[in-house]
C-alpha cells in the first residue's frame, strides 16, 4: 500500500525510467558534441552523427540507468533508429519499503526486502517529416529479470506506477506508440505521444498520453508545459489519472 502524500516523490523519480512513454521520442539524433538537460527529461549526449547516449544523471544513486540510441536504416522518407536501455531499481524501492515518513511499500517479514531487478528495454523507433511536422511510430518491449520469486504484496497499486511495475515483475510487455511533433514557428512548438501498453498475462487494456507544449528562450533553453494522461484496468478498478508538469530544458553545443 502506498500513502498518497509521498505517491508524487515516487512519480517525480521513477516516471521516466519504468513507464514506456516519453514525452516525445524520434529516430533523429542531437548531433555530435551536443547536450540536452532537464529538470524532468534524461541527459542526452551526441556522441556521434548515428549515436546518443542518455541517463538520468540526477538519479544514478537510487536507479542506476543508461540507455544507448542508435542507427538502423536510413533513407529518404524514413529514418529508423533503436534504442536499448536498462535501469536498476531495487535501491529506490528498498528505500521505498518502510514505515513512517517516505514509506510507500509497508515492510513484511513473509515478503522480505524487494528483490534485485534489472530491467531492459529494446526500443525500434520510425521518423518521417511532412512539412514542419515530424511523425514517429515506435514500437518496444520491457523485459525483467529479478532474483528470486515475486510477491504481490510489493506492487504499488497506483495507476502510474501500476503497469510500469507488472511490465517489470511479469514481462515481457509491449507498448505501441505514435509521437507527433510540430513546429508552430521559431521559437513554439507542440508534441504529443500516444503508447497502448500490453503486459504478458494479463487482458487489461492501459493507455498512456503525454503532451507539452513548448516555447525557446534564447538559444539554448526551454520551457515546457505538459501533462501525462492514463488510463487503466485494474485489479482496483479501471481509472484515468493527469499529472500535469512544467520543465526546463538546455540544449547546447560542448
Amino acid at each position: 500500500m502506498y500513502q498518497s502524500r509521498y505517491i508524487f516523490l515516487f512519480v517525480y523519480l521513477i516516471i521516466g525510467i519504468l513507464i514506456p512513454s516519453t514525452i516525445f521520442d524520434s529516430a533523429e539524433f542531437i548531433g555530435v558534441k551536443s547536450r540536452s538537460n532537464s529538470l524532468l527529461q534524461p541527459k542526452i549526449y551526441g556522441i556521434r552523427p548515428n549515436l546518443d547516449i542518455s541517463t538520468y544523471a540526477s538519479l544514478s544513486l537510487v536507479i542506476p540507468n543508461i540507455s544507448v540510441k542508435y542507427r538502423i536504416n536510413n533513407n529518404d522518407k524514413w529514418q529508423m533508429s533503436a534504442k536499448t536501455g536498462f535501469a536498476y531499481p531495487t535501491p529506490l524501492m528498498r528505500l521505498l519499503q518502510r514505515n513512517g515518513t517516505g514509506g510507500i511499500i509497508a515492510p513484511d517479514p513473509d515478503v522480505g526486502d524487494f528483490p534485485n531487478l534489472i530491467i531492459i528495454k529494446q526500443k525500434i523507433i520510425a521518423t518521417t517529416t511532412i512539412g514542419t511536422t515530424t511523425f514517429s511510430p515506435s514500437f518496444d518491449v520491457t523485459l525483467g529479470f529479478r532474483e528470486g520469486q515475486f510477491d504481490d504484496r510489493l506492487i504499488i497499486d497506483h495507476p502510474l506506477v501500476y503497469s510500469a511495475m507488472m511490465s517489470a515483475f511479469r514481462g515481457p510487455a509491449y507498448s505501441l506508440g505514435f509521437a507527433c511533433e510540430k513546429e508552430l514557428n521559431s521559437k513554439w512548438r507542440i508534441a504529443t505521444q500516444n503508447n497502448f501498453i500490453f503486459i504478458n498475462g494479463e487482458r487489461n487494456k492501459h493507455f498512456r498520453n503525454s503532451s507539452i507544449i513548448s516555447r525557446k528562450i534564447g538559444k539554448k533553453y526551454s520551457i515546457l508545459l505538459g501533462y501525462t494522461l492514463s488510463y487503466g484496468e485494474y485489479p482496483f478498478g479501471d481509472q484515468w489519472y493527469l499529472v500535469p508538469f512544467i520543465d526546463i530544458q538546455k540544449v547546447w553545443k560542448k
